[in-house]
């Protein structure tokens, strides 16, 4: 069973009592005693994440109270969940203090995706060091093959050789092309989302779908790409692994 995590709680509780959060009338009558406390139906919540009412009930009572109440420099205690609210016979119970309980969503939400972006970041790093290592060692194994085709040594080779070795360079060359589209397609990239950042900044609108359309574009270009990139390197090494074993095979065997 998956326990709800706490923005999942809390985004589920601002979506069911927003509207009513928002209807509260401080001259006419209401259905609560306070605008800021907003009463919750616990059991309901718990029967949205299929938990028991107690589990969701002690999450509000005893952690998020623990977690986000606060006291104010006069003493007074700020809570974010409390049991009952009012005089004796028009209680509200289980009230939440929601927009106490909205700055902690939209805390959570930011800490989102501020993981979001640091594994992104992350993502982007790995990427650019493998495409240069894979460029390199194409360009270095692509090098190495035009040196043993001008050799003297090559006219002994059988045509199956000779097929193999072709192979591999060709292979090799395609993933050096591919890192190079690889390469300028996350650079390109990088030019829209700096353009987009800047749009955004001066409260510019215009263009800025169309830029969005290009950044997914890119990004597509850029993964399918590097994949060729991999994909054709392996098939490239392997050729050239093959050859070289056929054509030494008194070592190998």
């Amino acid at each position: 069973m998956k326990i709800p995590t706490d923005r999942e709680i809390l985004d589920d509780i601002y979506t069911r009592y927003y509207n009513e959060f928002k209807s509260f009338n401080k001259d006419g009558n209401n259905s609560r005693l306070s605008k800021v406390y907003v009463p919750i139906d616990v059991d309901a919540i718990a029967a949205k994440f299929g938990v028991d009412g107690d589990v969701i009930f002690g999450r509000l009572y005893y952690y998020f109270n623990n977690k986000y109440g606060y006291t104010n420099s006069n003493g007074s205690k700020v809570p974010f969940f409390q049991l009952e609210l009012g005089p004796t016979g028009k209680k509200d119970r289980h009230c939440v203090n929601f927009p106490l309980m909205a700055s902690v969503l939209a805390g959570l939400i930011d800490e989102s995706k501020d993981r979001f972006i640091r594994w992104q970041a992350v993502l982007r790093e790995h990427l650019t060091f493998l495409n240069n290592l894979l460029l390199t060692i194409s360009i270095a194994a692509l090098g190495f093959i035009i040196n043993f085709l001008g050799g003297p040594s090559v006219d002994q080779l059988s045509a199956c050789k000779k097929l193999l070795f072709t192979g591999g360079f060709l292979f090799l060359l395609v993933s050096m092309t591919g890192g190079l589209i690889t390469a300028l397609s996350r650079l390109q990239d990088f030019r829209l989302t700096t353009q987009k950042i800047r749009n955004e900044r001066s409260s510019t609108s215009t263009g800025l779908a169309e830029l969005q359309d290009l950044m997914v574009l890119y990004g597509k270009v850029t993964w399918r790409s590097f994949y060729v990139q991999v994909g054709s390197l392996l098939i490239g090494v392997l050729s050239l692994a093959i050859a070289f074993m056929w054509i030494h095979s008194s070592v190998f065997f």
